[in-house]
């Protein structure tokens, strides 16, 4: 009977070994599909970053003259869509700047597409566009820590 309980005691010390290293292998797999699921933000954020820069260039203060054929509101629909994307994920970042950032440059767009004198409206897409740029480079830089 002492030897019954012996080999119980040591079946149970190797069940609670097993369940312990399960349960490490589980967290590890967990922490590596995170890592995956946020590079992937990251990767989808700075695609729509670039293209929210690039169109907010065409909108923004020229050394020539004024491009034609630009459609503004399109410009607008991708900045938002940008900043409201990365404003979705902000529990990610963890960053006050970040959210101020986000928070300006929501504001800049409202403030373009409310502004009628053409001047104002290049100042202020110029504006977007620092903070686009920052945006991008703080993705860059983050997606880099993360590769």
């Amino acid at each position: 009977m002492e030897n019954l309980n012996i080999a119980g005691a040591i079946a149970s010390i190797g069940a609670a070994i097993f369940a312990c290293w399960q349960a490490y292998s589980a967290k590890n797999y967990r922490d590596e599909i995170q890592t995956q699921r946020t590079k992937q933000l990251l990767i989808e954020l700075l695609s729509l970053g670039n293209r929210a820069r690039s169109d907010c260039r065409k909108i923004g203060t020229q050394i020539s003259a004024q491009a034609r054929g630009v459609d503004r509101q399109a410009v607008l629909d991708v900045l938002r869509e940008f900043s409201e994307k990365f404003r979705d994920n902000l529990h990610r970042f963890k960053s006050d700047e970040i959210s101020k950032t986000i928070v300006v440059l929501l504001q800049h767009i409202t403030k373009y597409a409310s502004t009628e004198e053409e001047s104002k409206r290049r100042e202020t897409a110029d504006e977007m566009y620092d903070n686009v740029s920052f945006l991008i480079a703080d993705i860059t830089r983050r997606l880099d820590s993360k590769l």
